[in-house]
């Protein structure tokens, strides 16, 4: 066997190795253009708008869409999509390009949709997402009500609604609709219920999957969000301008959300609240939310109406006075009484640090999750766990304290014993021990020098009922007790020297 023999098998095994390993990339190169077409193909906005008017009652628009497939992930990014409530036109499964022009409501419209997905998954038509960024989202002018979570408009659809399963599909009745329209019910009812009816409820939970959620996600952005809304009791117009939300590290099964149901959110953003005419502003304050959360209820499958956020109002953010402490500056007759003025809590306020209050959203109802103390102009006020706030009646309850600034304390607290020891001159007390009487009458509402006043407050937000939670003594009966009390005191220590 000559030396040529002997190396020609190497070399035939190495020509093998060669010919299967480019075999395999032209396959998987042709994989990739084949299946990029399949999915270009049916990723149009016909296919989307399609697909999610079969799923929810409302009209969707897209303007375009498009896919990437020469990169790994695979990219698509739609553009133009505008949600507004259903038609005929959504019910018919009308070619987008056969619709009139939506001139209507629109629910809300998003400036672009773009995501990184597996591609092989995209070829089957299942949406495996890595990122998915919502840029330009515009949501409202929607209208909160007393009952029944927010309205489109005055007599406009729900903004629920656009989520129920629609009636018919393509033309045709939907073959689903009954089904899913009693699961979305039932979810509903439980997530009414407390916390502790909801677990030993029997019914068959609401399953997620059921819901157009990909199966896998590593992270969701929501950029340049601007939401509207006005409540209808009192007019007053809401505005929270470049939300951002961020949402990461998702870990969620929709069969086991036991185990796999958590996710971190962030969210920013500036709120604005004013009156209907926009003359006056309530309130102008950036946002800041930061914190792990569990999205979902794992007995219903529902989003999970536990859900609470820490909610951080920046340094710098402005209020209109607040009602409730308006009322404890100019209408209590009790600090009247004793000549104690708190004009300073009338002051528009400006939030002196950071400040962080854990908020829970239920029931059309904002709950103090934790108690709370907010710093302004130099002022405290703490609320304490439990106040509430409804989103459409107005109504709310909460017990809290405010303790003014040490300026604003010694201010009021000499204007109160000035006011004091001229009343107390009808007992001939000498000043030094009418001082006395008024100091001690001051107790109640002093606490380390500063003035500390306790209160409840209910009702109407705008004009609630104040109640100082103070025991406040009558200055004629309280200094006509201590003046004998006094006189006792002398008496029997005149008695004991004898």
């Amino acid at each position: 066997m000559s030396e040529n023999d002997d190396a020609s098998p190497p070399k035939r095994k190495f020509r093998w190795i060669f010919r299967l390993a480019l075999a395999a990339l032209l396959l998987l190169v042709g994989l990739v253009l084949i299946g990029g077409k399949m999915a270009q193909s049916f990723l149009t906005p016909d296919f989307i708008a399609s697909a999610i008017e079969a799923d929810h009652n409302c009209r969707v628009e897209i303007g375009s869409a498009e896919v990437s497939i020469f990169s790994v992930p695979a990219k698509v990014k739609i553009t133009g999509v505008k949600v507004a409530p259903r038609d005929e036109h959504a019910d018919a499964g009308t070619k987008l390009a056969d619709r009139p022009p939506l001139d209507g409501i629109t629910a809300f419209t998003v400036g672009s949709i773009s995501l990184e997905a597996n591609l092989f998954d995209l070829i089957r038509k299942k949406i495996s997402v890595e990122h998915l960024t919502i840029d330009d989202v515009h949501i409202g002018e929607l209208l909160i009500e007393e009952e029944g979570g927010p309205r489109l408009t005055k007599d406009g659809p729900k903004l629920d609604e656009l989520f129920d399963p629609p009636a018919t599909v393509a033309g045709a009745p939907n073959p689903e609709f009954e089904e899913k329209k009693q699961r979305r019910e039932a979810a509903k009812e439980r997530k009414r219920l407390s916390k502790e009816e909801r677990a030993k409820s029997g019914d068959k939970p609401f399953d997620i999957s059921e819901l157009p959620l990909p199966a896998t996600m590593s992270a969701l952005n929501i950029d340049n969000t601007t939401l509207y809304a006005k409540i209808r009791r009192n007019k007053t117009r809401i505005t929270f301008s470049n939300l951002q939300i961020k949402v990461s590290d998702i870990d969620l099964d929709p069969g086991d959300l036991q185990n796999h149901n958590r996710a971190r959110v962030t969210i920013t953003g500036h709120l604005d609240i004013e009156n209907r005419d926009r003359t006056i502003k309530y309130a102008d304050l950036d946002i800041l939310s930061e914190g792990d959360v569990i999205p979902f209820d794992p007995v219903t499958g529902y989003i999970n109406p536990d859900l609470s956020y820490n909610i951080t109002v920046l340094a710098g953010s402005k209020l209109d006075a607040i009602p409730a402490l308006v009322k404890l500056a100019t209408k209590i007759e009790k600090l009247n009484e004793i000549g104690l003025k708190l004009d300073a809590l009338a002051d528009d306020i400006t939030i002196v640090e950071d400040t962080t209050v854990k908020l829970a959203y239920h029931e059309d109802a904002l709950r103090f999750v934790e108690s709370a103390t907010v710093v302004f102009n130099g002022h405290e006020l703490t609320v304490d766990a439990g106040a509430w706030l409804h989103t459409g009646t107005n109504e709310h309850e909460a017990k809290a304290e405010v303790v003014l600034s040490q300026a604003a304390s010694d201010k009021a607290l000499g204007e109160a014993r000035d006011f004091l020891s001229e009343k107390a001159k009808q007992f001939s007390f000498d000043q030094e021990l009418a001082l006395k009487y008024v100091n001690k009458l001051l107790e109640p509402v002093t606490r380390d020098g500063r003035v500390f006043v306790p209160f409840d407050s209910t009702g109407d937000f705008d004009d609630p009922k104040v109640r100082p939670d103070i025991d406040i003594k009558d200055l004629t009966e309280s200094m006509a007790l201590e003046a004998a009390k006094d006189l006792l005191d002398k008496v029997q220590k005149e008695a004991g020297s004898e």
